[in-house]
Parts: C-alpha cells; sequence; structure tokens
C-alpha cells in the first residue's frame, strides 16, 4: 500500500526507486483503507495514498498514544493532551513499545530503501516500452476485413452499439450498471469475447470516481509484461527484468516493438488465437474426465521456455461436453 510516488510528488529517489521496484512484485493497493498492524514490539498504522479514509491520532502528556477513525475515540481533557494530528495520506505512524519511542516516517522508509540498491537495479533491467526503437510502424486498420473480424471474435451489435460508439465518438464512458451479475464465460454454451473472460475485482462502496486523468497525483496505468512467477519473498534483480509500458492500450507498433526486441532476458512466441492442425489436434488429445454426470474442469498448461530468466505459462480451462474449447481463447 504505498504513497504516491510519481513525479508529481516531492519524495527522494531512492524511495521512488523502492516503491517502483516493489511495483514489479505486486500491484499497488489504491484502498481506501486506514490499517493498523503489530508484530508485539511496533504498532503503526498507515494510510491509502489517496487519503479516502481519516486517520487521527492523540498523545497525552504521560505518553499514551490513542488513533481512530474520528476525534474522540477516546476523550481526554485539554490539558492532557500534548499533540493532536491526522494521518496523511502513503504516510505511516509507528510506536516502538519497547523503547517508548515514536518513529517518523521517514527513518522508517529510510530504512526500507537502504536495504538494496533499488535504483540501480531498475537501470539495468528494466526496460521502457517508449524507448524501444521502432523499426517498422504497423498499420491498426482491417480495411475489408472489419466485419469478418468482429464476428470472430464475438462482438455484439450491444458491445458496437452501447459499448465502443459512445467512446469512439464523444470520448464518453458509456453508462452501465454496477451490479453486473453475468455468468461467467466460461460456463457459457457460446462464444464468447477474450475480454469476457477476465474479471475485475474491486469494492462496490460510494467513493467518487477516480481515474489517472483527474486524479493523476495519486494514480497511474503503468504496467509490466514479463515473468512475474519468482518468488516475492525473495528481493533479487531479477525482480524487475521487466518490460515498463504506461497504458494497457498496446498499439500495433508498440507490439512489433516487443517482437523485434533483441534482449538476452526477453524472448517472444506467436500462438495462434485459431489454433489449426497439430495445435489443435495435441489440445483434442489431452484426456479429460467425468465423475456421476457431473462437470470437471481440467487445466492445459503449455509451459513455454523463452530464456532462463522468462517463462510463459499458457492455461486453456475447458469443459464438459464439447464446447470447452472457443476460438478466441487462447492467448499469451
Amino acid at each position: 500500500i504505498p504513497e504516491s510516488w510519481n513525479d508529481k510528488n516531492p519524495i527522494p529517489p531512492s524511495l521512488k526507486a523502492y516503491y517502483e521496484y516493489q511495483s514489479t512484485l505486486m500491484e499497488p493497493w489504491d484502498g481506501p483503507a486506514s490499517l493498523v498492524f503489530s508484530d508485539g514490539r511496533y504498532i503503526g498504522g498507515t494510510l491509502d495514498r489517496n487519503g479516502l479514509r481519516p486517520s487521527r491520532y492523540i498523545i497525552t502528556k504521560d505518553d499514551l498514544i490513542v488513533m481512530g477513525s474520528e476525534v474522540g475515540v477516546q476523550i481526554f481533557e485539554p490539558e492532557q493532551v500534548k499533540e493532536k494530528g491526522r494521518l496523511r495520506p502513503g504516510k505511516i505512524l509507528l510506536v516502538d513499545t519497547k523503547m517508548g519511542v515514536i518513529v517518523p516516517d521517514e527513518e522508517v522508509k529510510r530504512q526500507l530503501t537502504d536495504r538494496n540498491p533499488y535504483a540501480q537495479w531498475l537501470a539495468e533491467n528494466r526496460i521502457e516500452l517508449e524507448e524501444i526503437k521502432v523499426k517498422e510502424r504497423v498499420p491498426t486498420s482491417l480495411g475489408e476485413n472489419f466485419d469478418k473480424f468482429l464476428k470472430t471474435f464475438g462482438y455484439s451489435k450491444e458491445d458496437i452499439e452501447v459499448l465502443l460508439k459512445p467512446m469512439a465518438l464523444q470520448g464518453q464512458e458509456p453508462v452501465s450498471s454496477m451490479g453486473n451479475d453475468t455468468p461467467l464465460a466460461v460456463f457459457s454454451n457460446k462464444p464468447q469475447r477474450l475480454f469476457n473472460y477476465f474479471k475485475q475485482l474491486f469494492a462496490q462502496v460510494t467513493n467518487p470516481a477516480i481515474d489517472p486523468i483527474r486524479e493523476g497525483l495519486v494514480m497511474a496505468l503503468t504496467n509490466y509484461i514479463g515473468s512475474l512467477s519468482k518468488n516475492i519473498l525473495f528481493e533479487s534483480p531479477s525482480h524487475c527484468k521487466l518490460i515498463k509500458f504506461r497504458t494497457p492500450i498496446v498499439s500495433n507498433t508498440n507490439l512489433n516493438k516487443l517482437r523485434n526486441l533483441k534482449e538476452e532476458n526477453f524472448s517472444y512466441i506467436d500462438i495462434p488465437i485459431l489454433p489449426k492442425g497439430k495445435v489443435m489436434e495435441k489440445l483434442w488429445r489431452w484426456p479429460w474426465k467425468t465423475s456421476a454426470g457431473r462437470l470437471r474442469k481440467q487445466s492445459i498448461t503449455e509451459r513455454i521456455s523463452l530464456s532462463s530468466a522468462t517463462e510463459v505459462s499458457v492455461k486453456i480451462w475447458h469443459r464438459y461436453p464439447l464446447c470447452w474449447l472457443q476460438p478466441q481463447c487462447i492467448t499469451t
């Protein structure tokens, strides 16, 4: 649950490097949350980087500290109060009960950033997608194949009229319901778009809308391409051998950058979205079982070694009976 570490936030470069390194291990959590934690000796609290939850504290003259979501969780006479304040977004309030002191936020994070040379690890291993040279620009137009591709990938009239047109013509977000109870695509007997197999995890609460344009100070769409299947409990430079991209929309030209990238730690493989020949035969021969007439899911895992440092697992889920494989559900 890091604080904001983009270019607009004036924090030390070493701390920004620490946060960016950690973002290659696990996606940051936006909250909103005010958390309290303890290991028996240290007890502390932290606030998410958006600061959408209140956390207020009072320190009394007899060295008692109280933190809660509101003022007045515990009432003290004014002459007893030595200090009072609130947690700022992304900051930590830490108490060492053995020494009887409050450890400043800057000291906590300085100890974290001094553990390893995170900035050096990032500079030597991470690659920015924007910095890769363009060898060939690939057009995005489908030409006469547009209607054919719409059918192939399962786009319905509703998808085009309700979802795509408002975004393409007016630059507006489509209006839809929060309570989307559409059944999982994997259980459908009809072909589904690839995106329907993924679900967004979010907290369905009454917070205001947030996006990386209006809330650019605390939010970004930055993500990484590469192998993320290493031990996150062990810090090493190999974790950040990734390609960083700042938007989830990857154009054909940028995709071609990845295919033409000549780096020791990166390689690629093309997997047909419409499998034919030996690929289909191999999948079809995979054993499936049923038990007492009940459905049983199996996973087919093809492990593709890209290099000594990178490996991709392609999982294709199927179901019994014969509707288990749809033409567009194989990808990397």
